[in-house]
């Protein structure tokens, strides 16, 4: 049963608004004037406002606009009852956000339909809120866990990576950032034969092997020597753990820069495995075995779309607040903020686009990346309103989520083919965000 709110200085139209919405199961209020609109609101659940064109004083457009100035109200919805068919006062009302129109005189069939359209739109609206606010309290939980464990894994001596079952680097802390260094272009993602080839073969051997042998958890040891830019070698031990979880594997590696042992590996094969290891050391291959199993499976549960933007963020800036101080330099920040996410969404479409379609949508970047939340009409539209506010600097909210907007524009960056004609400007403009930020920040 829904509660609606008739806004009319008509007598008989508010008595015959209420009648239709009694045959129709729901409650409903009424006030003659705008002054005791907010004080009804702020004391009941209101789920529709019907809202009157033309009242006194305060007319119901200008109400309307004051509705939607007030973000607790901002979704509500509101239907506009009006005998005035002027196309120019229906293009100013649904500009302020009303929803829908019913003309005087009433028709029973129609106001009904209109009404029970509304809050049908209304009640999906609301699941989805639901459901979008679970998902940021998940994703805010998931991602407090991955930045403690990321803390503690960067400041570990030795390189730590781990690989989902297909041998794809899903993660690597710090140190293995500077003992690959060498490789060119971002290693997330990368796979195994690309990041250390000589692993791959111990990888791929057990790949196939039960998963019962591997609940023992064999450590296998290598010996590598690592290249550097500058032509030198660092000589590392590399030790490549199976991880068995419940419905599939991942790989832990980890790099210990040290001297070769004395002992050569014969052929190639692994020197010890786990059992061989010191009770000391056993345990603390343990705990790193744990931490990097935990985020295995956090970076698992924040979803494959989300993998490529985890260590997108430069160290620094991923610690940084979501809410900056406002300063002078604040100025400077808001217009880059929406002119990056302009030119991220410009080049999402000039690069999707073909001689034969349009290409994808700022809505389809929204939902492919899974940053920004999608609303999807019951006649199949969708629309970013929130991605929407930060491509006006006059809606841009007054502490705008920064994280989202640079990691838009990197998820862009890494689906744009490299020789594409925007490609070199959006990078361009990411550093002069980023460089911003960090004035602003400290």
């Amino acid at each position: 049963m829904a509660n609606l709110l008739i806004v009319d200085d008509n007598e008989q139209n508010v008595q015959q608004m209420q009648h239709f919405i009694r045959t129709m199961g729901h409650d409903s209020q009424f006030t003659m004037t705008a002054e005791f609109v907010f004080d009804i609101l702020q004391s009941e659940r209101v789920d529709l406002i019907l809202l009157d064109v033309h009242l006194p004083k305060t007319n119901g457009l200008q109400l309307l606009q004051q509705i939607k100035a007030h973000p607790e109200y901002e979704s509500l919805p509101v239907v506009m009852i009006t005998a005035d068919e002027s196309d120019q006062l229906l293009s100013d009302c649904l500009s302020a956000g009303a929803v829908d129109f019913i003309h005087k005189p009433f028709r029973d069939i129609t106001f009904k339909a209109r009404v029970q359209s509304v809050l049908k739109a209304g009640e999906y609206q609301h699941q989805l809120l639901l459901e979008i606010l679970e998902h940021k309290r998940t994703s805010s939980s998931l991602r407090a866990s991955r930045q403690r464990l990321t803390r503690i894994l960067d400041t570990m001596e030795e390189g730590m990576l781990a690989l989902d079952e297909e041998q794809n680097v899903i993660y690597l802390n710090q140190k293995a950032n500077q003992l690959l260094s060498h490789i060119s272009g971002k290693l997330l993602l990368r796979s195994l034969g690309d990041v250390l080839p000589e692993l791959e073969p111990f990888c791929k051997d057990l790949q196939s092997t039960p998963e019962d042998f591997l609940s023992g958890k064999d450590i296998f040891n290598i010996q590598l020597q690592i290249s550097q830019k500058e032509g030198a070698a660092i000589p590392c031990q590399a030790t490549l753990t199976p991880l068995v979880f419940p419905d599939e594997k991942g790989w832990m590696v980890r790099l210990v820069a040290e001297s070769f042992t004395s002992s050569p590996y014969p052929e190639n094969k692994p020197e010890s495995s786990l059992s061989t290891e010191l009770p000391a050391q056993q345990n603390r291959l343990k705990q790193l075995e744990w931490m990097i199993s935990g985020m295995w499976q956090l970076l698992k549960e924040e979803g494959a779309p989300q993998l490529e933007l985890l260590n997108t963020l430069p160290a620094d800036m991923d610690e940084m607040q979501e809410e900056l101080p406002a300063r002078i330099r604040e100025k400077e920040l808001r217009p880059a903020l929406v002119e990056t996410l302009r030119l991220a969404i410009r080049t999402w479409e000039q690069n999707s686009a073909t001689a034969t379609s349009a290409g994808k949508t700022a809505e389809d970047l929204a939902e492919e990346s899974g940053l920004w939340s999608v609303y999807h009409d019951p006649d199949g539209g969708a629309y970013a309103r929130t991605l929407a506010k930060y491509l006006s600097l006059d809606r841009l909210p007054r502490q705008p989520r920064w994280r989202k907007v640079l990691q838009t524009a990197y998820y862009v960056l890494q689906n744009t083919p490299q020789d594409s004609e925007l490609h070199p400007r959006l990078s361009m403009q990411i550093e002069k965000l980023e460089k911003l930020l960090r004035q602003v920040s400290f």
